[in-house]
């Protein structure tokens, strides 16, 4: 099998356009493509790491885009329905990107300066080559590197347990503060305090959270 993992940058790009604005990070799937009356239909899953004002921010944009062809709030993720004419298909080439040659064994990541990391997998190199020279001459492609390996590890992100979104708050804050880290470089007391919070409130969500993940990481590691 063959992968490669890249960066590109769509300046005009719907979510690298939000990711930019909102200073965010945000995770997909490309779900498929299909033509209907001269039009192109993409679809993909999509994950934004926020909270929860910022996400009413993001959703509220998102329809006044004109390419927002449908929306679907899941709560943690959203489905989207993008929908671009014809020309913009031969301008631009989004399809090669949802080529069912391809693999996306990871889910691709936009980073706050609106680039793109994407990581596909092939049987056929060609397939990836041209992917790779679409996005040199379109995309500003930053590769990364193009090699032949087996796939170890497929991520699908609602493979997980889903967390509240006070659970998820207070597992990143400890995660950025080095709580996990060894030797530990703080607790939960000064984690409390840092998000105003109560000793007890900030320990009740963590655990929580904490006892939805390790049970489940354990059983996928077959410990």
């Amino acid at each position: 099998m063959w992968k490669a993992k890249f960066k590109v940058f769509d300046e005009t790009g719907t979510f690298a356009t939000l990711a930019r604005r909102y200073k965010i990070i945000i995770y997909g799937y490309m779900i498929n493509h299909y033509i209907k009356n001269n039009y192109h239909y993409f679809t993909l899953s999509v994950f934004l790491d926020c909270d929860e004002e910022t996400k009413k921010l993001v959703i509220n944009d998102l329809w006044n885009f004109k390419r927002v062809n449908n929306l679907e709030d899941q709560g943690s993720f959203l489905i989207c329905e993008l929908k671009i004419t014809d020309k913009m298909e031969k301008e631009k080439k989004p399809s090669l990107f949802y080529n069912p040659a391809l693999i996306q064994v990871k889910p691709f990541i936009l980073d706050p300066e609106g680039w793109e990391e994407l990581e596909f997998a092939a049987f056929n190199r060609k397939d990836l080559d041209k992917v790779l020279e679409i996005s040199e001459k379109l995309y500003k492609l930053k590769l990364l590197y193009i090699k032949q390996e087996k796939i170890d590890s497929f991520s699908v992100m609602n493979l997980f347990p889903k967390l509240t979104d006070k659970q998820k708050e207070m597992l990143k804050l400890a995660i950025e503060n080095g709580y996990y880290s060894y030797p530990r470089k703080t607790n939960i007391k000064e984690l409390a305090k840092r998000n105003k919070m109560s000793f007890s409130t900030f320990q009740e969500h963590l655990r929580k959270a904490e006892n939805k993940l390790i049970p489940f990481i354990a059983r996928k590691s077959e410990l």
